[in-house]
């Protein structure tokens, strides 16, 4: 079949806003199988070679004292800045209007009063 009555007979079946792409670089069935059976062994590789580094890895940073403690602060602080930021985006009450897959948040706050009058702002706007 040639491009142009696959594309006409792709359009029947697809309607008249399909596109298409063609890749002149594109591996050769052939390529594709040959890949294939050399990233099978590749993969193994590179897993063995990831779990050596990882493993020296840690064993160099157990013995720095100085990396752990900088560690442990860092992972403290990263921490209480989580809850913190967190803590800034947590509402009371929640309002907002669901479709057949998400809620869609129309208003916050901690108060009704503050909930109403955030959408009597937002429906005049």
């Amino acid at each position: 079949m040639n491009r142009a009555s696959a594309i006409r007979q792709i359009g029947k079946l697809l309607g008249s806003s399909f596109r298409y792409r063609i890749n002149d670089k594109a591996p050769t069935p052939e390529e594709r199988v040959a890949a294939k059976t050399e990233m099978t062994a590749v993969a193994k590789i590179v897993a063995d070679l990831k779990a050596k580094k990882e493993a020296r890895y840690e064993e160099i940073l157990k013995e720095d004292a100085e990396y752990q403690q900088l560690y442990s602060a860092w992972k403290a602080e990263r921490d209480r800045h989580c809850r913190l930021q967190s803590m800034q985006y947590s509402y009371r009450i929640t309002v907002g209007k669901v479709s057949s897959l998400f809620f869609h948040v129309m208003a916050e706050g901690d108060t009704w009063d503050e909930v109403v009058e955030k959408l009597t702002k937002k429906q005049a706007a």
